[in-house]
């Protein structure tokens, strides 16, 4: 197109030259080109700002991709073998898990159906492991749940957060919050907060609040302890009491409300009972003293222990002399009334005359050489009868009166009950008042009452 103006224009220039030669005008018309439509560009097929664009798309889908995938796999394994093992201990969580009516477990982490979640009745060859159960679960060795409404049942152990109905173990069972069961093992029992039901074990129960009943063939531990009995084969400790502490050694606690049975019973306050033969509270019958007979000449020290409502005394005499062969045990129970300040003591016990008895033993022990057959036979005898030395019951009446800081003075009157035919109380100690045949139901005795003063402190 460019070509063709270039050769009219040129053309028009030859004749104007050509007409001004020869002197004739020439007169050259041209026609307007037809409209000239102009063809645009098509477009690229690709644009490079779209490429780039769709293949950041497609990058950010592929990792969103593999991120979805490694999480699915996480949560898959995790299922498979971490959560089945740990899960149930952690009790941390309210992931949505399926529920299953019912589950057998091959192995622990195999089980038809497979999964971990709730189930109705869980049954293991050697162990279950879901998270709660509704119903019942049952293992050859172990059973480990969050939350059990029913009962968990195996032949080793059982550990769960909380109970709610019976949790049986050959070895042991562990809660670790409240819980409302029967808590049966071969050796131990061990609940965290809220314990409420029965703790029984061959050896020990631990509780931190126990509302119910712990019996144990060795000890209980409780830290806030409520119930029918707190019972033990050896002993039982516990923070706070409220009901009934018994053990053949030793029952130990902060405060009790109840009653502590044992041989040593030990309380930091008690409102109740202490039955033992050694009974220590603060806020109890406690002091030692020493007394002095004014018609027999016997000094006689002494030991109270216990509380108001019951204690224990013990006392040991001997005469002006001090001749061992004098010497006279006492033991026995009290019970204490104040009036104000003062207070009345009545206590009811036994003597022993044992001086007699340990002054032979010691004789034939000092004389006893190697190879003397007939001197071991004789120590053997006067072992035997202190042993079988009789006791004569004895009853005393005291007034104490607070005098500064913690000394008291102490008087009253002790009365030796001589039963006729008993033959157990020595001539030492017939002296004071004395009341002939007194006539009880089936036997007649003999009192001699004797007038006595001290201190305690």
């Amino acid at each position: 197109m460019n070509r063709a103006l270039a050769l009219v224009a040129a053309l028009a220039g030859a004749s104007i030259l050509g007409s001004q030669a020869f002197g004739q005008t020439i007169t050259i018309t041209i026609d307007p080109p037809p409209s000239v439509i102009p063809i645009e560009p098509e477009p690229p097929l690709v644009d490079a700002s779209s490429v780039e664009a769709a293949v950041a798309k497609a990058q950010l889908r592929s990792r969103l991709l593999e991120e979805r995938l490694d999480r699915a796999m996480e949560r898959f394994f995790a299922k498979l073998f971490a959560r089945g093992l740990w899960q149930p201990l952690q009790f941390g969580g309210e992931a949505s898990v399926p529920f299953y009516p019912l589950q057998i477990s091959f192995v622990p982490g195999v089980s038809f159906p497979f999964g971990y979640g709730d189930v109705g009745l869980a049954a293991g060859s050697i162990g279950t492991i879901s998270r709660d159960i509704h119903g019942a679960a049952m293992a050859g060795v172990f059973n480990l749940n969050r939350d059990v409404s029913g009962a968990t049942m195996a032949g080793v152990f059982n550990i769960s957060q909380g109970v709610d109905g019976a949790a049986l173990a050959g070895v042991f069972n562990i809660a670790g919050s409240k819980s409302s069961a029967l808590m049966s093992a071969g050796v131990f029992n061990i609940s965290g907060a809220e314990f409420s039901g029965a703790q029984l074990a061959g050896v020990f129960n631990i509780g931190e609040d126990v509302l119910g009943a712990q019996l144990a063939g060795v000890f209980n531990i409780a830290d806030d302890y409520e119930g029918p009995i707190q019972g033990s084969g050896l002993f039982n400790i516990a923070t706070r009491v409220r009901g009934f502490q018994a053990a053949p050694l030793f029952n130990i606690a902060e405060r009790v409300t109840g009653l502590q049975l044992g041989l040593v019973n030990v309380a930091d306050h008690i409102d109740g009972v202490q039955l033992g033969l050694i009974n220590i509270a603060k806020n109890g019958v406690g002091g030692i003293g020493e007394l002095f007979e004014t018609n027999s000449g016997y000094r006689w020290a002494y030991w109270q222990n216990g509380t108001p409502q019951f204690y224990t005394v013990f006392m040991g005499g001997l005469p002006e002399s001090r001749d061992p062969a004098g010497f006279v045990f006492t033991t026995g129970a009290g019970s204490r009334a104040y009036f104000g300040r003062p207070y009345l003591d009545l206590e009811v016990a036994a003597s022993w005359d044992l001086g007699a008895a340990a002054t032979s033993l010691d004789g034939n022990l000092s004389a006893l050489s190697p190879g003397d057959a007939p001197g071991f036979w004789s120590a053997c005898v006067s072992a035997a009868s202190l042993v079988d030395t009789r006791p004569w019951p004895t009853l005393r009446l005291s007034l104490g009166v607070p005098i500064i800081w913690r000394i008291h003075a102490v008087g009253g009157l002790r009365v030796d009950l001589d039963v006729q035919g008993w033959d157990a109380l020595p001539e030492s100690m017939k002296t004071g008042f004395v009341s002939r045949d007194i006539r009880m139901p089936g036997f007649t005795l003999d009192s001699y009452a004797k007038w006595f003063l001290g201190f305690r402190i």
